[in-house]
This record gives structure tokens, C-alpha cells and sequence, in this order.
């Protein structure tokens, strides 16, 4: 009784599988396609074409990373599409400002132009 007590080196053993037993090991691992915030086109957006979209944009692909990391997926989803929405109109409306304006000044130029000359 006293061997069966202190086998192994001296520790007691409590039905813990010995040495040399094999054991099985399960690894639960889930791979998630991280969700496209646009996070570089926002900030692209920011800088260089309209500041108030490019804000809104930059907003939302945060608010799209939080939530993919919170494990949110639709959450994600929705805010990044509301990002890739922003990052749309922001180049689209400033270059319709851009040709608008270029279209007015060249329109009073040549208007001048004749008037005066």
C-alpha cells in the first residue's frame, strides 16, 4: 500500500494519467475574414478631398473595427458599408463642386473678357 502511495518520485498518485500515456488535445480554432473598414480610404478621403464625409467615413470604419473586434460581424458589416458609402460621395461631390466652380470662373472670365475687351 505504502509503494502504490509514493510511486513516481515520491508523489502520491491521484489517478492522473501516467507517463508515456497518450492524450488527445482538441484546438478549437475559428478564422473570421476580417471586415474591409476602409480605414485607409477615409483617411485618404480626410485629407484630400472633403473633410466632412472623410470625417463621417473615418467615423464609421472605427466604429466597423470595434464592433469585428467585439465579434459583431453584422455590426461590422453595416458600419463598413456605411464607410464605403461615404468614401464615395466624398470625391464624387468635391469633384462636382471642382468642375462647377472651374465651369463659373471660366464663364465670368470670358463674360469680363468680352465686356472689357
Amino acid at each position: 500500500m505504502d509503494a502504490q502511495k509514493n510511486a513516481g518520485y515520491g508523489q502520491a498518485s491521484y489517478g492522473q494519467p501516467g507517463y508515456g500515456q497518450p492524450q488527445t488535445v482538441v484546438i478549437n480554432q475559428t478564422t473570421a475574414v476580417p471586415v474591409n473598414d476602409c480605414l485607409v480610404c477615409s483617411i485618404l478621403n480626410l485629407i484630400f478631398c472633403n473633410i466632412l464625409f472623410g470625417a463621417i467615413a473615418v467615423a464609421f470604419s472605427c466604429m466597423a473595427r470595434d464592433a469585428y473586434d467585439r465579434g459583431d460581424i453584422v455590426a461590422g458589416n453595416s458600419h463598413a458599408k456605411i464607410a464605403k458609402i461615404m468614401n464615395i460621395i466624398g470625391p464624387v461631390l468635391t469633384a462636382i463642386v471642382i468642375i462647377i466652380v472651374v465651369v463659373y470662373v471660366v464663364v465670368i472670365v470670358g463674360a469680363a473678357a468680352s465686356v472689357y475687351g
